[in-house]
């Protein structure tokens, strides 16, 4: 019975048991300072966020963590946590959670170092570049079968392929 897996597609897919001991070293990895962790209430009052909590403390590494997000958000309560994670300085992003979260955390990868806001994104999805690297953590089938790629707008549109994170411009 396969108890473990790593599959490397563009990047590192980890699962199975004990797959979050990996977060650690992927943080030290990316040599990251401070994290941002995005989720939402109903994973922490469920009991799903403290482990992915407790890797990200082992890490070492400063986070805080972003959990004001409704189910099935608008575009201004997405927007509202991008222009939190924005003024942050997280130079990664852990998610924990079902799609909204996932894709929140997608977003503000992507609208971190950009003048353009949520709504002009959903207008244009074609402008999206992924600057922070992202660590998801689906607790939903959805939410899984989500994790590549540029944000999926909520309004349906066509997607594009992923920007690697080195084209994207430094932030100051």
């Amino acid at each position: 019975m396969l108890t473990q897996y790593n599959l490397k597609m563009p990047h590192a897919v980890y699962g199975g048991e004990n797959a979050m001991d990996n977060i650690p070293a992927i943080i030290k990895a990316r040599g990251a300072k401070k994290v941002a962790m995005f989720t939402d209430k109903g994973i922490e009052g469920a009991g799903l966020f403290a482990l992915p909590e407790e890797a990200v403390k082992a890490s070492g590494a400063e986070y805080y963590v972003l959990d004001e997000l409704p189910p099935e958000p608008s575009y201004m309560a997405v927007q509202k946590l991008v222009d939190e994670f924005k003024v942050s300085g997280a130079d990664l992003i852990v998610a924990c959670g079902g799609g909204s979260v996932m894709d929140a955390a997608k977003l503000a990868s992507v609208l971190v170092t950009d003048a353009y806001g949520v709504k002009e994104l959903l207008d244009n999805p074609g402008m999206a570049q992924k600057c922070v690297p992202i660590v998801l953590i689906p607790t939903t089938g959805r939410a899984a079968a989500l994790l590549s790629g540029p944000p999926p707008p909520p309004v349906p549109a066509p997607r594009s392929p992923p920007t690697p994170s080195w084209l994207c411009p430094k932030r100051s």
